[in-house]
């Protein structure tokens, strides 16, 4: 429209101004200038120009995603606390982290924004118990490197030291500890446990007890504190970090999805 506006006075100027010198050439007989065309390309120039400017687009600013790269021994409550935001965010976020207790360093994961709307997930099932065969198995492998630590050295002197409770507070080691005051600070993480109760002297097996450790069979870095032994093959466990880092929370699992410290 405005091309239109313009283009139409373009015309008319030029019409107006060739006519005035023309006349005016005509009374002094002096070759008459070509004023029309000089106005013709000035105007439009400026029609030009303003049409330029009401077609020119607007730029706009993307926002970047946030990538982080695990490094060795980090947790997802580390990264939480660095990026001022909650490890349950950041596990809701990354689809690719199968389980909160179990994150590779080396993997890149999205950090969630501040205000960014984020769907719930629910956190993974202990895995499906092992068969038979496989339990008794290692059952007698436990038995035969109990009796061969025995003969080596007494118990206590190999045991590590038990005052206090130096596991990091919100994990489920933490929690078992804290109830077990006579284990060793030095069983590792959560799937290591059993493997150093034993090289350790202390009794371990398959069969539960109320008071022992429950140590989830590998493939799932957890640890619980037995309360209850049920009738139906089930166990009643206390728990820390199951439902949330620093959440302690009890259930009912099955007793051959563990093996035990004594």
């Amino acid at each position: 429209m405005l091309k239109s506006v313009l283009t139409g006075l373009v015309a008319v100027a030029a019409f107006s101004v060739a006519n005035s010198a023309s006349a005016s050439a005509a009374t002094l007989d002096i070759p008459t200038p070509n004023v029309e065309e000089s106005v013709t390309v000035k105007l439009a120039a400026i029609v030009d120009e303003s049409a330029n400017e009401v077609v020119k687009p607007k730029k706009t600013e993307e926002k970047k995603e946030t990538i982080h790269k695990i490094k060795e021994n980090e947790t997802l409550s580390d990264i939480a606390k660095e990026y001022d935001t909650t490890w349950q965010r950041i596990y809701d976020k990354n689809e690719s982290i199968d389980s909160p207790d179990i994150i590779n360093p080396g993997d890149k994961i999205v950090i969630p924004e501040q205000d960014e709307e984020l769907e719930a997930r629910e956190l993974p099932e202990p895995p499906a118990p092992e068969p038979v065969a496989r339990q008794q198995s290692a059952t007698q492998t436990q038995t035969r490197t109990v009796q061969a630590a025995s003969t080596s050295a007494p118990a206590t002197q190999r045991r590590g030291s038990s005052a206090g409770n130096t596991y990091s507070y919100g994990y489920c080691t933490w929690h078992v500890k804290n109830l077990r005051s006579d284990l060793p600070n030095n069983l590792g993480n959560a799937n290591t446990w059993a493997a150093r109760a034993r090289a350790q002297g202390m009794a371990t097996g398959s069969t539960p007890r109320v008071g022992a450790v429950a140590q989830a069979i590998t493939g799932y870095m957890h640890v619980a504190y037995v309360t209850a032994v049920n009738g139906d093959g089930t166990i009643t466990v206390s728990e820390m970090n199951y439902k949330g880092w620093g959440v302690v929370s009890s259930r009912t699992a099955q007793a051959s999805a563990f093996t035990y410290i004594y």
